[in-house]
């Protein structure tokens, strides 16, 4: 098993995109191409995209293999993890919280956690909609490689 801690030396001084995802959602779904495209065109800059795939099964091999067939389906350039289970609508939303403490106020997916150079989350994003909002995003990404370390 690899284990991914924001103590990694590859996060050390770059700006980190965490997508926390499920494959049971059309907008998280639309989302993975749009990220593709972010991180090869900003990899070189210092931009490390990190997926967290939150499933509704409560069988680990199930959700494991739905995150394989996804990073498979779409050749997902970035790193992507196991999350725990998700729970239906209305529910406590299953371990997210405790996997993701910051998603504790948000009410939706996809959700985009932004941490600066410093390592600092400076935004979170809740139901971003690739269709609508990639204009806003990649901005607020570039203006994040901007910064000095």
């Amino acid at each position: 098993m690899n284990i991914v801690a924001n103590t990694d030396a590859r996060f050390d001084g770059n700006v980190v995109l965490i997508d926390a995802f499920g494959s049971w959602c059309p907008p998280c779904m639309g989302a993975i191409p749009h990220l593709n495209e972010l991180q090869v065109k900003y990899r070189d800059r210092g931009l490390e995209i990190v997926g967290v795939d939150f499933e509704r099964s409560t069988n680990p091999r199930r959700r494991e293999a739905k995150g394989r067939k996804i990073v498979k389906k779409f050749d997902i350039q970035y790193t992507v993890l196991a999350g725990s289970r998700i729970r239906m609508l209305f529910d406590d939303h299953g371990d997210v919280f405790g996997a993701l403490p910051d998603l504790e106020s948000v009410d939706g997916f996809p959700t985009l956690i932004f941490v600066g150079r410093d390592g600092a989350v400076r935004t979170i994003e809740s139901e971003f909609d690739p269709e609508t909002s990639p204009a806003p995003i990649e901005a607020l990404l570039v203006r994040l490689l901007d910064e000095a370390a």
